[in-house]
C-alpha cells in the first residue's frame, strides 16, 4: 500500500479541498467587484497567498506526524502502541484510540471491527501473530484475523476469537468466503471467564496452529487461504489490546506463545 492509497493522505486532501470550497464561496459572496480592477486582483492575491499558507502548513504537518505511512513494514512486526504518533494500523468500523500503554476499541455495538496491519506476508511462508489483551466491556469478543487476501475487508480471510454465549466462554476459529460467508473449523470451551488474556496462531505450510495463554488448543487445522495481511478484531466488546507482533515461527516457540 502506498501512501496515495492510505486514508490518513485521502482525508487530508478532502480537507484541502474543503478548504479551497470555503474560500471559494466566501469569495463569491463577499467580494462584488469586477475582476480587471486592480483592487480585485489584489483581494484575489491575498486570497490565494492565504490558501497557500495554509496548504503548505498542513502538508509540512502531514509528513511530519504521518510520513512514516509511505515506508515499507518491515518483517518481523512488532507494536506495543507506546508510540503516542499513528500506529500505522487501518480501522475497519469500531471507535480506536491509543491510551494507557494500548490500542482500545471503545465500541460495543459491532461485529468484526477490524485494525489492520499493512504488512502482506507471502503465500505459503512460515510465520506467527500474537496479541495481548484485556477485556474492558461485553462478552469477551477479541481475537486476530489473519492471512487476509484483501486489506480492506474480511473477505477471503481466517479468523480466531473469543466469545460469551450465557455462562459460556468459547473461541472460535475458520474462514470467511468472499461472499462473507463464515465457515467454522471448529471451537473451544474456556474453562474460566476471559478477563486478561492472550491469542495466537502459528502458521506452518498447509495448516495452522491455535494458541492462548501458552497452550495449544488446537493444531493441524487445514487453512484455506494463504498469505495476506493480518489484523486485530473485537465482537461487540470494547477491548484492550497492549500489543501485536508479527514474526518468525522460531521466535514464535522461543516465546511460548
Amino acid at each position: 500500500m502506498n501512501l496515495f492509497q492510505h486514508d490518513l493522505f485521502q482525508k487530508f486532501c478532502r480537507y484541502v479541498l474543503q478548504l479551497w470550497r470555503i474560500l471559494k464561496n466566501f469569495f463569491d459572496r463577499y467580494i462584488y467587484v469586477s475582476t480587471d480592477s486592480i483592487y480585485s486582483k489584489k483581494v484575489v492575491t491575498s486570497i490565494f497567498g492565504v490558501f497557500a499558507f495554509f496548504l503548505c502548513i498542513n502538508i509540512l504537518l502531514y509528513f511530519n506526524f504521518y510520513g512514516d505511512y509511505s515506508k515499507p513494514i518491515p518483517f518481523p512486526y512488532q507494536n506495543n502502541f507506546d508510540d503516542q504518533k499513528v500506529h500505522r494500523l487501518k480501522h475497519r468500523g469500531g471507535k480506536w484510540t491509543l491510551k494507557d500503554g494500548g490500542l482500545i476499541q471503545n465500541k460495543t455495538d459491532g461485529t468484526d471491527l477490524l485494525a489492520v496491519v499493512p504488512l502482506k506476508i507471502m503465500p505459503y511462508k512460515n510465520y506467527y501473530l500474537q496479541t495481548h489483551f484485556q477485556i474492558l466491556k461485553g462478552p469477551s469478543g477479541a481475537g486476530v484475523l489473519f492471512n487476509m487476501q484483501d486489506f480492506n475487508s474480511r473477505k477471503e480471510s481466517h479468523i480466531i476469537r473469543f466469545g460469551k454465549d450465557k455462562d459460556r466462554t468459547y473461541l472460535v476459529y475458520g474462514y470467511f468466503d468472499k461472499d462473507l460467508k463464515f465457515s467454522s473449523q471448529g471451537g473451544v470451551t474456556i474453562e474460566k471467564p476471559i478477563k486478561v488474556s492472550s491469542i495466537g496462531v502459528l502458521v506452518e505450510g498447509d495448516f495452522y496452529t491455535v494458541i492462548s495463554d501458552s497452550k495449544i488448543l488446537k493444531k493441524d487445522i487445514p487453512l484455506k487461504y494463504f498469505g495476506g495481511y493480518s489484523s486485530l478484531t473485537t465482537w461487540f466488546s470494547s477491548v484492550k489490546f497492549n500489543d501485536i507482533s508479527i514474526g518468525h515461527t522460531k521466535s514464535a516457540k522461543k516465546k511460548s506463545i
